[in-house]
């Protein structure tokens, strides 16, 4: 709180007269973060492709600010963005068809899904070992392990080893959205 209070040129106080405590500072942070999160008016003929455009543009955000991963576990974020965010979300659902029940849960789980991904994506979660090499090294060196196992007892992870180098986040990540979208649409219209 003191450096943050000496780079607005103020003192700890007065920053904590504002804020009330360090946790208050970072709600408020994670709430000026979710506010960068596009989210387009809800249209009921797209309304799928439009919650993938929000999910990635929330990745986007968080790639943006990697640290902001880690300042989302286990905040619950009620400030005035994450609440106009929120409600976009759920009129993109609710325009589309989407049950009230369904569409809270959906809301809830793209939060859930995409910052899950970024844990992974950014090693932000939390402290990845000193020594671990570039992603694209380790899919290999994953690749290599799974293909060195015993086949007679591992069959499907020998024979499937080639894809464990699979090293484009982008693609996964598209593929994560395809999944939980198609999923929800199922869900909705059954």
């Amino acid at each position: 709180m003191r450096h943050v209070a000496r780079t607005l040129h103020t003192s700890a106080a007065s920053l904590y007269w504002h804020v009330g405590s360090k946790d208050g500072l970072l709600d408020l942070i994670f709430d000026r973060m979710i506010g960068e999160i596009p989210v387009p008016a809800p249209d009921p003929d797209h309304w799928q492709e439009q919650l993938k455009q929000v999910a990635r543009g929330q990745r986007a955000t968080i790639l943006r600010h990697r640290d902001v991963v880690r300042l989302s576990l286990g905040r619950i974020p009620l400030g005035p963005n994450a609440l106009r965010y929120a409600d976009r979300v759920l009129a993109i659902l609710r325009t589309g068809g989407v049950p009230d029940d369904l569409a809270v849960a959906g809301e809830q789980l793209l939060i859930s899904i995409v910052a899950g991904f970024a844990i992974d994506e950014t090693g932000e979660g939390g402290q990845p070992p000193a020594d671990q090499p570039p992603s694209s090294e380790a899919a290999t060196m994953v690749r290599d392990y799974m293909a060195s196992l015993p086949a007679d007892r591992f069959p499907h992870l020998v024979h499937l080893a080639d894809h464990f180098a699979a090293d484009d986040a982008d693609q996964r990540f598209e593929l994560l959205l395809d999944l939980f979208v198609d999923g929800l649409a199922q869900r909705a219209h059954s």
